[in-house]
């Protein structure tokens, strides 16, 4: 007999949060034809501007060695990679390139 009232009011108990927790889905008609975003104020454009980052330059008096032999920045051919570039303190003027050939 008590496993009869435990087992009737162990299924009232879970019987009971179960029926209160079904709920409707919503219509469709009950929601907004056009879904709308909705967005903050439109930012202000940005009217400051940045300076460019200064580029360092050649100079008269830089060294250029082409596979370790010096030569002129102009004869220099399309394919040579940069193997070292030394710049100046100032970090504007370059010193010394050093360019290879592929072999």
């Amino acid at each position: 007999m008590t496993r009869l009232t435990g087992a009737v009011a162990a299924m009232l108990l879970v019987l009971s949060p179960a029926t209160a927790t079904l709920d409707r889905a919503p219509r469709f008609s009950e929601r907004p034809e056009v879904p709308r975003l909705a967005l903050g104020k439109k930012p202000t454009p940005d009217t400051t501007e940045i300076p460019p980052p200064p580029e360092a330059q050649l100079t008269t008096e830089t060294e250029v060695l082409l596979d370790g032999q010096k030569c002129r920045y102009r004869d220099v051919p399309s394919t040579a990679a940069v193997v070292r570039m030394v710049v100046a303190p100032d970090g504007l003027t370059i010193t010394r390139v050093e360019f290879r050939t592929r072999r």
